[in-house]
């Protein structure tokens, strides 16, 4: 006779069966009580193709995240900007006793922060609408959203003649 402790679980398709056999014996009862076969086949995996809404969804998920790239490339440039006009105005600003620094953070960071919020808030709902999981939707817009940052900061770096986060040398 074969037993498994009941504290034990397994994902055996075979030992339910055996235990259940094994439990009907000891109670006396006949074999024929079982409710499934000793041995299991499992069916062929059938291909699941996404409903209508769910490829709307889908899409909808891919449009954003390809206008993120733009929104992205805007805030890089303006944060490429303001940092280079705090490294242009900082000498008239020490010419009349006052400083910009950290003014290029607060015009240029703040609103890159935001838009890279936003973009996050906007594309999470987008991937679970179009089926994923909570997990996977967070982890498919934190992915779009790198790659728009990306996108954003090398295209502002090679339109602002790639230095745009490197303070100039000045020669008077």
């Amino acid at each position: 006779m074969i037993s498994c402790p009941s504290h034990v679980e397994t994902r055996h398709p075979t030992l339910p069966a055996m235990r259940f056999a094994a439990n009907a014996v000891r109670a006396g009862a006949a074999r024929e009580r079982r409710p499934y076969p000793r041995t299991m086949t499992t069916p062929a995996p059938v291909p699941v193709t996404p409903s209508s809404s769910s490829r709307g969804a889908l899409v909808l998920f891919w449009v954003l995240a390809v206008a993120g790239a733009a929104v992205m490339f805007v805030a890089w440039g303006w944060m490429a900007t303001s940092w280079i006009d705090e490294i242009l105005e900082e000498p008239r600003a020490r010419a009349a006793g006052t400083t910009v620094q950290g003014t290029a953070m607060v015009v240029g960071g703040v609103p890159l922060v935001i838009a890279h919020l936003l973009g996050f808030t906007v594309l999470v709902p987008a991937a679970r609408s179009a089926g994923a999981s909570r997990g996977r939707a967070f982890g498919y817009a934190g992915a779009a959203i790198g790659v728009a940052s990306l996108i954003g900061v090398l295209t502002a770096q090679f339109l602002m003649g790639s230095q745009p986060f490197v303070e100039p040398v000045f020669i008077p």
